[in-house]
């Protein structure tokens, strides 16, 4: 399956974990990035609820108590975007 990554960049981690929750929920577990099905887990710690696919290792991640937001698409791109407590690390 193709994937159109133009754009990509340009979304934030708030945005690329928005599209992987409505990834899993409507398509089946399946991956915004490399747009697999059946592919994406997810987890839930504490406040945090984490997407990981393990196709193409994209993850995306939110912790509801700080308002944190985190993704990572390493498929074909050196592509971290971090926002709030993840871009002290």
């Amino acid at each position: 399956m193709t994937s159109d990554r133009r754009g990509a960049q340009h979304r934030s981690a708030q945005q690329w974990y928005a599209e992987a929750n409505r990834c899993y929920l409507e398509e089946h577990q399946g991956c915004p990035c490399c747009r697999g099905r059946h592919c994406v887990f997810r987890a839930r710690w504490g406040r945090r609820t984490e997407y990981h696919c393990s196709a193409c290792d994209f993850s995306a991640a939110h912790d509801d108590a700080a308002g944190t937001f985190a993704a990572a698409d390493v498929q074909g791109a050196d592509t971290v975007i971090l926002e709030g407590i993840w871009e002290r690390v």
